[in-house]
Formats: C-alpha cells, structure tokens, sequence
C-alpha cells in the first residue's frame, strides 16, 4: 500500500486532513490505524426494534447492529433514518463482533488519468494549492454526513457514481466526536474512515478526513 501524506487545515472546531499519495509521507494511514485503540467486545443489544411499539423519551432499542435512545414519544419510524435532528439518536454500535481490520493488501493503485493521478500529492503554493509539480489544483466534490448516522449511504456504488458519473475529485469523510461518534467506538471508526479512504484512493479521489467537533463546544474537550 502507497504511504499517504497528511495536511492538516482547522476551521473553527473541524480538523480536516487531506489524504494524498506520498513516496515520502512521514505519517502513514497504517501507522494511525496501528495507534488507535483495538476493538473491545461492543455494548449489548438492546431490545429489538419494533414498527408496532410506542416508545417515549429515553427508551433504548437495537436496529442493524446499533443502539437508538428515543428523544421524544414515536411508533413506526425506523431508527437509522429519521436524521440528526430526528426522534433515534446516539448510534452506539452493538454485539459481541468486533469491526474487521482492513487489509492493507486490498489497497487498490489509482485508476490511469485520476484527479490523484493528474496532481499527485498535494501542497499549499502560497494562497494556492498545488499539485506535487506546482500546478494550480482546484478540488470539488461532495462530503458526507456524520459517519454514525449515515455510513450505510457509502457504498461502493455511491462512490463510483461520485467519481465516474460526477467527476469528484474530492470527498470529506465527517467523523463526529461525540453525538454517538467516534467516542463510543473509537477502533470502530477509525476502522471504518481508513477503509473508506482506501476505497476512494482506489478511485483516484483525494480524501478530508474530517474530525468534527460540535458538542460540548469547546475545541479543547478532546484534546
């Protein structure tokens, strides 16, 4: 697997990292996977979600492997797709099963005439960015919604719609902290943004890894 170089940019409370190849890279995709906690044995599933129960503010059920704690009286609305702001929130994932490492051996090389193949890795050229030969690069694409809400969305069909059909050369993979993110199962996600971005470089994308901060609301609450 090609070593992936890192960029840093903070916005407000985001940290966004671009990931492009690098015969040079310092810091390693594997290296970050290799420094995350391992997978421990998931939370126990609740009871099974049912479309005929009436649940009320605080109720606890298991849907596709997650647990959902309702937010207010509901029936009938399937947890997994009601939104960040709707009546199931705080997936926590459930089970006995641990997330499978990925295999650095499944890493595809870009697809010929990519946006990656085209400029490489990646590096600010002033107010620029550039490509690794100082060419100008603009960057569009699409991001994703919080990973814990919306993960079954990207697929690899979705993903070579975004590339071929849509021309991205770009996608932000949003990691939530908290709000049943990234700190209920850290092994989890990071298992899962590193197959990610090994898919999308497999399409020639560039990747944002995007570590997302809203709650509490201070930057340092993680840190």
């Amino acid at each position: 697997m090609k070593k992936r170089s890192f960029a840093g940019l903070v916005a407000g409370m985001t940290l966004a990292v671009i990931l492009a190849p690098s015969a040079h890279a310092t810091l390693t995709a594997d290296a970050v996977r290799d420094t995350a906690p391992r997978a421990a044995a998931s939370a126990p599933c609740e009871s099974a979600w049912s479309a005929n129960t009436v649940y009320h503010n605080g109720d606890v059920v298991s849907h596709d492997g997650q647990n959902w704690t309702a937010g207010w009286w509901t029936q009938g609305e399937t947890p997994g797709t009601t939104g960040e702001w709707g009546v199931w929130r705080g997936a926590v994932p459930c089970g006995t099963s641990t997330p499978e490492e990925p295999d650095p051996g499944d890493s595809e090389e870009p697809a010929a005439g990519t946006p990656i193949e085209k400029a490489g890795t990646l590096q600010v050229c002033g107010t620029d960015l550039c490509g690794e030969n100082g060419q100008p690069v603009q960057l569009r694409g699409m991001s994703t919604h919080g990973l814990q809400w919306y993960s079954q969305c990207i697929t690899d069909s979705s993903l070579d719609a975004l590339a071929g059909d849509w021309g991205a050369d770009v996608i932000r993979l949003s990691t939530y902290v908290q709000e049943g993110g990234y700190e209920t199962n850290p092994a989890h996600y990071t298992n899962l943004v590193h197959t990610l971005i090994e898919k999308a470089y497999a399409r020639g994308m560039y990747v944002i890894a995007d570590w997302h901060m809203l709650t509490p609301g201070d930057p340092w609450y993680n840190v």
